[in-house]
């Protein structure tokens, strides 16, 4: 597992140590048995499970969530390189639900906990965390008897409550532009004033997890409002960075492991590749070596170094094999 902070989402060629978000879509036959391979060197997957997109739902209906578990027990299974799976995505979303249907916390919650229990029972995966799914933020499309505002923040505390265990929380987080300044904005929302509308609306999330959550911001851009990433290097992602590190060192019971950025590939208009400025700022927020649980990271450098020297060694032994078959 990765000490380093830093991430993007979806495989992507930039050399760091850090993480990886990959999405699948799996659907709920008990029987299918594919699996993929997340295997990248340097880098630790996150894996978030859905059961497909659009009306297909990010978790299905509910006579579905018994053959759903099995099947994201079947991915575990099959699959290389993970050992920590995200279950569903913005739930509180309309966009996300299935044929139409809103996701209570409590649906959520029996959904997630089926999931857990059936990637735990796949041998080998005993020990795998499996995370809660990243509510949306500033959505207030899910209402219900105990939440009629549409609160993001209530239906996150809900969706703790109802899941009961859980081994960490994936969470988004956003800002409205590019400059660097805004990610220390201390902006409210409008209806909501309790609440942070700029990037750091990952700390009202981060405040109500339970001391020791472990927290994996798995999406964050600055984007919101339906903008691009701008093709300069602007320094907002560094920015974004020092933020997150200045949180841990003052937040030690509630350390948050990842900052990904969304996303590198061209699969809708907020994607990274290509995008020379934004890789650069990126770059240079590597080189800062920020880390996670208060363990200092080796410098950069000789992370590289030791991880060219991995390859050598890698090298030398495949020598070796040769030659001991040759004798």
């Amino acid at each position: 597992m990765s000490r380093y902070i830093y991430g993007i989402h979806e495989p992507n060629p930039l050399v760091y140590q850090g993480w990886v978000v990959h999405t699948v879509a799996v659907g709920h036959d008990p029987h299918d048995g594919h699996g993929w391979d997340f295997r990248e060197r340097g880098k630790t997957a996150l894996v978030r499970v859905n059961h497909g997109y659009g009306r297909a739902g990010t978790i299905p209906r509910p006579p579905l969530y018994e053959a759903f578990a099995q099947r994201c027990a079947n991915v575990a299974a099959a699959s290389e390189g993970c050992s920590r799976w995200i279950i569903g995505n913005e739930m509180n979303h309309s966009q996300e639900r299935p044929e139409g249907q809103a996701i209570t916390p409590w649906m959520y919650g029996e959904c997630f906990s089926g999931c857990r229990a059936a990637i735990r029972a796949v041998p080998g995966h005993e020990a795998d965390d499996v995370i809660v799914g990243a509510v949306a933020p500033w959505n207030a499309e899910t209402r219900y008897a105990e939440n009629l505002s549409g609160d993001w923040i209530r239906y996150f505390q809900d969706v703790l409550q109802a899941c009961r265990a859980y081994d960490g929380v994936a969470v988004h987080t956003y800002s409205r532009s590019q400059w660097a300044d805004v990610v220390a904005s201390e902006a409210r929302m409008g209806s909501f004033p309790e609440h942070n509308a700029e990037f750091r609306s990952y700390r009202d999330f981060a405040r109500v997890c339970p001391e020791g959550t472990p927290i994996y911001i798995t999406e964050t851009n600055p984007c919101a409002g339906g903008t691009v990433w701008v093709d300069e290097n602007r320094g907002w992602v560094r920015a974004a960075y020092a933020e997150i590190a200045a949180w841990n060192a003052s937040n030690p019971t509630r350390q948050i492991r990842c900052l990904s950025l969304y996303r590198w590939p061209r699969y809708d208009r907020w994607y990274i590749e290509g995008k020379g400025g934004v890789i650069e700022d990126y770059m240079a927020a590597v080189k800062e070596g920020y880390t996670w649980g208060g363990e200092p990271g080796q410098p950069p450098e000789q992370s590289e170094l030791a991880a060219a020297l991995a390859v050598v060694a890698e090298a030398l032994r495949g020598v070796a094999d040769v030659l001991e078959v040759v004798e």
